[in-house]
């Protein structure tokens, strides 16, 4: 079973109790030195001749001078403590459940690839196995497989029990009703946050023209470099990896109250957490799963601090 389906087949989403803390994750970079070429003084008479080869002219030497120049590159191994909020070490949340878990939820819709990477490439999944990994969080507290449905469904959680974040991605056109509209605007604006994700370069103008219907009183903003989005638990210091930028180099976003309610990335995060990876770079790869954890760790967060009122 893939997804919760059903209409008002929904479970309440709990996020794991506890106490923990972000841990920014300091990034060195580091501009390698050009070595000054040696000259060699040769007599231009000689009959011997012969190369010597400039190591700028080595194949290894560009692949790596080019890892090492890269300007953002998040510390997989700085990440010590137990995420969460509250300050404790326990890691989790203090409004969580005991029983609470770090669920994906997939937003379905009329239009192209809503699915993809959800059965072939295991995308989804993949990320929830990598997020246990990288928080070092209780694999109990953590699904193993992702769930998917409606956005009509948004409207049946409990108040305070809804998906911190929802997650929706495709490759062109995106079909919603004006119903299904002003439920996620009232999801998003009740502490909720989109995580949206650019498939393809036709869905990048589709996204636009669906974000105008659903707030034509906002509109989508470059999100800064050094937002805290981008620098907790992992750090990137140049923004996130631009990976396949279908829709530009720039993550984009939508702010309401200070707080992000839609997250947009243009370069296909999904491709790189499907298995193999579409053929990125395994550093690059490591990297998009870290922006996944920072989106986690921002939506609890700030989901849980909106929706206080509601635990009252």
């Amino acid at each position: 079973m893939w997804g919760l389906l059903v209409r008002g087949c929904i479970t309440p989403y709990h996020v794991p109790f506890g106490s923990g803390d972000p841990v920014v994750a300091l990034v060195m970079r580091v501009q390698p030195k050009k070595k000054p070429k040696r000259r060699y003084f040769l007599n231009p008479n000689s009959a011997i001749y012969f190369h010597v080869p400039d190591l700028d002219e080595s194949d290894i030497a560009e692949q790596v001078e080019a890892d090492t120049q890269l300007t953002y590159a998040a510390d997989m191994n700085a990440v010590h403590g137990k995420l969460g909020a509250g300050g404790g070490k326990t890691g989790g949340w203090p409004w969580g459940h005991k029983d609470g878990k770090v669920r994906f939820i997939r937003l379905q819709y009329d239009g192209e690839d809503w699915d993809d990477g959800l059965r072939r490439g295991r995308a989804d999944a993949n990320f929830l196995a990598e997020f246990q990994k990288m928080t070092d969080s209780d694999p109990k507290h953590v699904a193993r497989k992702s769930e998917y449905h409606r956005i009509s469904l948004l409207a049946d959680y409990p108040k305070g029990e809804a998906p911190p974040f929802v997650y929706m991605t495709g490759s062109r056109h995106i079909g919603t009703s004006a119903r299904d509209r002003k439920i996620l605007r009232e999801y998003l604006l009740d502490g909720g946050m989109l995580f949206a994700d650019c498939g393809y370069r036709t869905w990048h103008r589709s996204f636009l023209a669906f974000m105008r219907q659903v707030f034509p009183d906002k509109r989508l903003v470059d999100i800064p470099k050094d937002d805290p989005l981008f620098r907790y638990p992992f750090h990137f210091p140049e923004g996130p990896p631009a990976l396949w930028h279908h829709g530009g180099f720039s993550c984009k976003g939508i702010k309401h109250k200070g707080r992000w309610i839609v997250f947009y990335h243009p370069g296909d995060v999904n491709d790189a957490w499907k298995t193999g990876h579409s053929g990125l770079r395994r550093n690059l790869a490591r990297q998009a799963h870290a922006l996944g954890v920072n989106i986690i760790w921002y939506s609890f967060t700030r989901y849980g601090e909106h929706t206080r009122k509601y635990r009252k």
